[in-house]
């Protein structure tokens, strides 16, 4: 009786330990290349509460994919406070793949 469970558990973490190992093969093969920038877009609006929050649970996921150097991350002004500014930049301003970006600029930018 004893024998079954301890195989049953046995069992149940191998299986879990093999799901996880082809996962990180699956994201290895099928995430970008170097070279290409992927770029994630944030709109920041007046009645963002939390930019902030959402930018660094970004940048978490962005370091947890491996994909550093690839990524960049945009946060878009669209009418945000300066409170939300100052906060932005102080909490990314050393980092160097979070940038700010005014509506006007982006637009430009991907429109021409």
């Amino acid at each position: 009786m004893l024998e079954n469970f301890y195989f049953a558990i046995f069992t149940a973490v191998f299986f879990i330990g093999v799901i996880s190992v082809l996962y990180v093969v699956l994201m290895r093969v099928i995430r970008p290349r170097g070279g290409e920038t992927n770029f994630v877009v944030v709109v920041c609006g007046p009645d963002e509460k939390n930019a902030v929050a959402r930018i660094g649970y970004l940048l978490t996921r962005v370091c947890a994919a491996g994909d550093k150097p690839f990524t960049r991350i945009i946060a878009v002004d669209n009418g945000m406070s300066e409170a939300q500014y100052e906060a932005i930049l102080s909490a990314f301003g050393q980092e160097s793949r979070v940038q700010i970006c005014p509506r006007a600029s982006f637009e430009k930018m991907i429109f021409g």
